[in-house]
């Protein structure tokens, strides 16, 4: 096989020959350059128009595409006069998606590539569809030229991306959602939500958390519910679907909530028939729906026996005492907004009250204000130092556990955190997060936005403690909604 250089080096033979020959014909007017670039081409057809035949061009330039000496930029020139001139022929598109197969070719000229072959309906692109569909900063041309050409070229290997792709549409009642439906039931053969549940049911890998968001936002709770249930469990994703839907008449709705599910399903399935008991108890009572956020809390205190259920009237006795005789500080996260207990009691569940009910017993400990003094003294010593961890039921009361800082900067206000402690806190009774500095007060006080943000996202409680002053710190709790309360400050105790 010839080497593109070669035959580069032909083809530059062939055009001197071209324009000798145009010379010794006794005309004048020069031969201008081989034109690499719209603009040059245009010069040329208002100078010279028939200075070199199309195919000349198109074979010039369609090289110079191949051509890895050259830079991005002058392969991208050439790829566009190519466009312009029509790479029509089978060889041509042929020769143009060997560039995608090269592991070195420049992000936009793959892209630009990729993106004519798609709109040309060139077969067999499934492989480099597939990364395209991952990229976070897709246009909006190349995905709307992966989905048609997925209108026609159905493909088992991108169903999963595609998935993902639905996934992010804004509503059920988008322009791209026909499309969506379309591509699903081409590629499986099956109507749309029997192919979503039958991929969460396969033990191939697939999107599954994100098809239970499309499922849950287009399909009925109780109708998804009864198709669920006419499935055969192969996996254990679709037998935690089926088993919270039979027991506690749930089911998750963001891929947080269907992953905390799955977790919980394998680890503490014998617990989900007292959960069920006492959830239905809470049902009754107080009008209470089940989330998975709250299994730990109910698992925990339904086989609690030295555990007093108090109702939710002491609960809210009992805490607004506490809270009533301790000093507080505004949560600056939510400015306008009150984070004081007796302002918010109405609208807090009776899962909030039993998560501030123990959390203030926790802060209340010496033994826990101990510890948090020894944060605040080291955090003197180095002040890179970050504490978060979760809060766990352990032995009848709150707990805390420390989890280190992954090694990935934060990406954002809110601390990064470690795998390992979003796995685990999908069975915890929340997070939380120091905000303690070396120069204590009350800046930092509350969750901050992106930590709202985040437990919105991610369907859980928090817990923020700052240190105000060399002797005090203050806490914070949050649920998903986006209610703080103010737990009031503490001593931090030598």
């Amino acid at each position: 096989m010839k080497s593109p250089a070669h035959s580069y080096k032909t083809l530059m033979l062939v055009t001197a020959a071209a324009a000798f020959m145009w010379y010794g014909n006794g005309c004048t007017q020069p031969t201008p350059e081989v034109p690499h670039n719209l603009a040059e081409y245009g010069q040329m057809r208002l100078t010279n128009p028939n200075a070199y035949p199309k195919k000349t061009l198109q074979l010039q330039n369609l090289q110079r595409v191949m051509d890895t000496s050259l830079n991005e930029g002058q392969r991208l020139d050439s790829l566009k006069l190519l466009i312009h001139l029509g790479a029509e022929g089978s060889d041509a598109q042929r020769r143009l998606s060997v560039v995608l197969r090269d592991k070195q070719c420049p992000y936009e000229l793959r892209k630009s590539v990729l993106s004519y072959l798609l709109e040309r309906n060139y077969p067999g692109l499934a492989e480099y569809v597939v990364p395209a569909l991952a990229q976070t900063d897709q246009s909006p041309e190349l995905r709307d030229a992966i989905l048609q050409w997925l209108m026609h070229n159905p493909d088992p290997q991108v169903l999963s991306e595609v998935v993902k792709l639905w996934s992010q549409e804004e509503s059920p009642l988008s322009a791209n959602e026909p499309r969506f439906r379309h591509i699903v039931e081409r590629i499986t053969g099956r109507q749309w939500d029997d192919a979503l549940i039958a991929g969460i049911n396969s033990r191939q890998k697939f999107a599954r958390g994100r098809a239970i968001e499309i499922l849950t936002a287009r399909v009925p709770a109780n109708a998804l519910k009864r198709q669920l249930l006419r499935v055969h469990p192969e996996t254990a994703a679709m037998a935690a679907l089926q088993s919270f839907a039979e027991t506690l008449d749930y089911l998750p709705r963001t891929r947080s909530e269907f992953a905390a599910a799955t977790t919980v399903f394998k680890s503490r399935f014998r617990m989900m028939s007292d959960v069920a008991r006492l959830a239905s108890q809470w049902r009754e009572d107080y009008g209470y729906e089940f989330s998975i956020r709250d299994f730990h809390l109910l698992s925990r205190l339904a086989r609690d026996p030295l555990r007093n259920m108090l109702r939710r009237t002491h609960l809210v006795l009992e805490i607004s005492r506490a809270l009533a005789a301790r000093q507080h500080v505004q949560a600056t996260g939510n400015a306008g907004h009150s984070d004081r207990f007796y302002m918010q009691v109405q609208n807090l569940s009776i899962s909030d009250m039993w998560n501030i009910f123990l959390l203030n017993e926790m802060l209340s400990r010496p033994r826990v204000q101990m510890a948090l003094r020894i944060v605040s003294d080291k955090l003197r010593n180095d002040p890179g130092q970050s504490h978060h961890g979760l809060i766990l039921y352990q032995q009848g009361q709150a707990e805390a556990m420390l989890f280190p800082s992954p090694n990935e900067p934060a990406v954002s206000r809110a601390e990064p955190i470690s795998v390992e402690m979003r796995r685990a806190g999908r069975d915890s009774l929340c997070r939380f997060y120091s905000h303690f500095s070396d120069k204590p007060g009350t800046s930092e006080a509350g969750p901050n936005p992106d930590e709202l943000a985040e437990a919105a996202r991610e369907a859980y409680y928090g817990l923020t403690v700052t240190n105000v002053s060399d002797k005090t710190f203050c806490a914070h709790y949050y649920n998903p909604d986006g209610q703080t309360i103010s737990l009031g400050t503490f001593p931090l105790t030598e």
